[in-house]
């Protein structure tokens, strides 16, 4: 009987690690990158959050200029090294689509090094902008494409609905 009560604690605790690393993930929508598949290379991307807004009118006080950017964008990503020895991430783009048709609203594609030290919990906010805002859908995600070792992947926010100011 006792052999019976350990493997089921043993069966929900591996049950609650998985179920936990699910929602730590944050995105059901993560395409390759999770963590659980990113976890023989040590490292466990938490979650990518987006902050959209446009603003078309200028901030109170400041003249309007037609070089002033309108489509913003903050992207939230959170990692975590779990080695015991540094880690080099390179985040390779970071693009902006809109839900509906997948029409990318801005991109960095200047690739981007983020080293981590040892059990490290990091936190990396990237800023996008554009001067023409966001056409279309009014949701939007954030897609990162990232690199670690030789292995690429992939990883998405939630759609968010931009604030249009």
């Amino acid at each position: 009987m006792k052999i019976v009560s350990l493997l089921t604690s043993a069966f929900l605790v591996v049950f609650l690690a998985s179920y936990s690393s699910t929602i730590l993930a944050g995105n059901p929508r993560t395409r390759v990158a999770t963590e659980s598949s990113m976890t023989s290379l040590k490292l466990v991307v938490k979650n990518v959050t987006l902050l959209a807004r446009e603003e078309k009118s200028p901030p109170p006080g400041k003249a309007p200029t037609s070089n002033r950017a309108i489509g913003l964008a903050s992207v939230f990503l959170r990692i975590e090294n779990t080695q015991e020895k540094d880690i080099n991430l390179i985040i390779k783009s970071i693009q902006i689509q809109s839900v509906g048709d997948g029409r990318v609203q801005m991109a960095s594609q200047s690739p981007q090094e983020v080293r981590l030290r040892p059990l490290e919990n990091s936190e990396n906010v990237f800023h996008l902008t554009n001067k023409t805002g966001y056409s279309g859908q009014s949701q939007v995600k954030a897609i990162i494409t990232y690199q670690l070792g030789g292995q690429v992947a992939v990883i998405e926010s939630s759609p968010v609905e931009v604030e249009r100011h």
